[in-house]
């Protein structure tokens, strides 16, 4: 017995006997020889076809694709000497690998993006903490520092200078490229978090602060240098 998937909201189960068993033309399937036989689950009318032709179509649905892979019937109860008991052996087909792959590593990059959201807004704190504490000029490093930040802190969003808003609610909200204190020109569009990252507001603040610090030039080399003499580098 073998299952498959015929798309991804409906899932279709094919049961088979014929590799177990090979009877004469115009015979039917002996489904009491039909090892796992009693961990069907269809309808008489699906059995009655199954001793037929040898194979069936049922249809069962399930949330998710992978789901007839994971929950196998079970053959056998738990025992002394199979506590986990048994159940039928699954047959992976490719397009539930494939699927199967993408959520796990989706699910994967998500969590890894949380963690990194962390170290982000720490690091832009630091750095806000740092600029504003420089004894020389700093107003366009501040700037930048400040708008890193006020795009994960909510909070801080709301204390910044009208300059550094008019640029955080551009890239947030707007469409036209932005001129920032360091670096290039901005296009918000290139803010705009996409797949799974809207989801979640941690990491779909996490995508635009991210993208604030790759899309700019670094500071100029003396600015990097006084930022490392207050403990950031």
């Amino acid at each position: 017995m073998s299952k498959r998937n015929s798309s991804a909201s409906f899932t279709g189960i094919l049961f088979f006997a014929g590799l177990l068993i090979f009877p004469a033309i115009g015979k039917s399937y002996n489904l009491t020889a039909v090892n796992g036989m009693q961990a069907f689950q269809g309808s008489a009318a699906a059995r009655e076809l199954l001793g037929k032709n040898g194979f069936v179509v049922a249809d069962p649905t399930f949330k998710q694709i992978f789901e007839p892979y994971i929950k196998s019937p079970q053959t056998e109860e738990p025992s002394d000497k199979k506590p986990l008991g048994d159940s039928l052996p699954s047959f992976i087909t490719t397009d539930s690998a494939w699927h199967t792959y993408h959520v796990l590593l989706e699910e994967g990059v998500k969590n890894m993006e949380e963690i990194q959201s962390q170290r982000l807004l720490n690091f832009s704190r630091r750095l806000v903490a740092v600029t504003s504490n420089l004894k020389t000029g700093s107003n366009e490093l501040m700037t930048f520092a400040a708008v890193g930040l006020a795009l994960q802190d909510e909070r801080y969003r709301q204390t910044l200078s009208p300059e550094a808003k008019s640029i955080v609610d551009g890239l947030r909200t707007g469409s036209l490229p932005l001129a920032v204190p360091i670096g290039f020109e901005l296009s918000p569009l290139q803010f705009r978090a996409q797949r799974f990252y809207p989801q979640s507001p941690t990491i779909s603040d996490y995508f635009a602060a991210r993208q604030s610090t790759q899309n700019s030039r670094s500071p100029r080399p003396e600015r990097v240098h006084a930022g490392r003499s207050e403990g950031i580098g």
